[in-house]
């Protein structure tokens, strides 16, 4: 009996059937993970419109609510930077008013600074700009040069800086690539510290390098803000 005609059978059966599986997973990684991302650019961009509102705080917040609630679920791991300054934001437009409510142009600061002499300080908004003051009440403030989420560690933050190149030399300037926290110091590796977020730069937003500092995993510039040419 010659079995090697049904043999190439049952091994091209084989090979079809693995074909549509290896396709299939690849389809789902590929759906799951791009998905991903665009639900999250969504949300973020979403999220910064209405921070960025003239609105009442209690009808900011009312707006914000349930798109961070999904910003959190879905995309804390992937922009934890940016999910610091929604966490901070929403954190603040819950804090009880007493009295009336702040002008709205105060809560869109959102430059959050923690007072260092109480152990029960409270982070509140700076009035002003939104890239906030630093503890010395200056105009200036830390960016971290590029990000460190998974699927984009080493991605630059700026135009006029990637990952690799030797830090930006003092007078830089630099324009952001997307939203970026700025910090009243360089955050270290873990879960940022929303205590020492002072504020955020736009998209497109200009800064000159007043200094540099060499962190775990990336570079980190203090920056002041600039008009952009």
């Amino acid at each position: 009996m010659n079995l090697e005609h049904p043999t190439k059978i049952v091994q091209l059966t084989a090979a079809l059937i693995a074909i549509p599986v290896g396709l299939t997973a690849a389809f789902s990684f590929y759906h799951s993970h791009i998905s991903t991302e665009g639900i999250c650019e969504n949300l973020r961009s979403s999220l910064l419109s209405i921070i960025d509102r003239n609105v009442p705080a209690d009808v900011k917040f009312a707006s914000m609510q349930r798109d961070f609630g999904l910003f959190e679920a879905k995309c804390a791991r992937i922009d934890p930077d940016i999910h610091t300054v929604f966490r901070a934001t929403i954190t603040h437009l819950q804090m009880p008013s007493h009295g009336s409510r702040l002008p709205a142009q105060q809560v869109d600061a959102i430059a959050i600074q923690a007072s260092a002499t109480t152990s029960n300080a409270v982070p509140h908004a700076q009035t002003g700009a939104i890239f906030g003051l630093s503890t010395s009440g200056e105009r200036r403030g830390w960016v971290a040069l590029s990000r460190r989420d998974t699927g984009h560690k080493g991605e630059p933050n700026f135009e006029g800086f990637a990952e690799g190149d030797n830090a930006p030399p003092p007078g830089a300037r630099l324009s952001a690539r997307r939203a970026i926290p700025v910090w009243l110091e360089p955050q270290i590796p873990g879960p940022n510290d929303p205590a020492m977020l002072q504020g955020r730069l736009g998209h497109g937003a200009c800064v000159e390098v007043l200094a540099t500092r060499a962190g775990a995993y990336r570079q980190w510039a203090q920056v002041s803000p600039v008009a952009c040419p």
